[in-house]
């Protein structure tokens, strides 16, 4: 039996504008002036994360490719997804960008490295949950070498967007 993520541990949408707002506060984007954060956020929540996705959907171009920018994939690791929900970490770090580089900028990809360091992680769950937010339509194949760690992968991957207002309103309910 499926578990449903309660709505007080899913990432809510308003969540997501306001950490995106006190930074677009902290680096001078916003002006506040006299305003309660609270007020702002009730006032332009829809404004904020239009912002947001406008940044999310970034792009440039490499070697004739129009590829998704490390800009976009940071915004959406850092504000829509923040944290893993297993750890409680943050999930944006320089060896998730350096993942995303490698997958992003190259048609196949394989790369080593150690166990932990979270290969999966970005592969298998952040990746195509990035891609297919904003690709319509975008498919993705996922291989693991053991079909335990096929159902651990797509654990993670189900958990991060039921736990999510805004990934679930583009997931498919068929």
């Amino acid at each position: 039996m499926r578990k449903n993520i309660s709505q007080k541990s899913q990432r809510q949408k308003r969540e997501i504008a306001l950490d995106y707002l006190r930074d677009l506060i902290k680096y001078g984007v916003v002006d506040l002036k006299s305003q309660n954060i609270d007020t702002y956020l009730d006032s332009y929540q829809d404004q904020i994360l239009a912002a947001l996705m406008e940044k999310l959907y970034e792009t440039e171009k490499v070697e004739g490719q129009d590829v998704s920018t490390v800009d976009a994939f940071y915004h959406f690791c850092e504000y829509v997804i923040r944290v893993d929900p297993i750890t409680k970490k943050k999930i944006w770090n320089k060896f998730v960008m350096d993942q995303f580089k490698l997958i992003e900028h190259n048609q196949l990809t394989c790369y080593m490295a150690a166990r932990g360091h979270g290969k999966s992680f970005v592969a298998f769950c952040l990746y195509p949950i990035f891609k297919s937010f904003l690709v319509e339509y975008f498919d993705a194949i996922l291989c693991s070498n053991t079909p335990k760690m096929t159902k651990i992968n797509f654990r993670k991957l189900v958990r991060l967007i039921d736990g999510n207002e805004m990934l679930l309103e583009k997931k498919e309910t068929n």
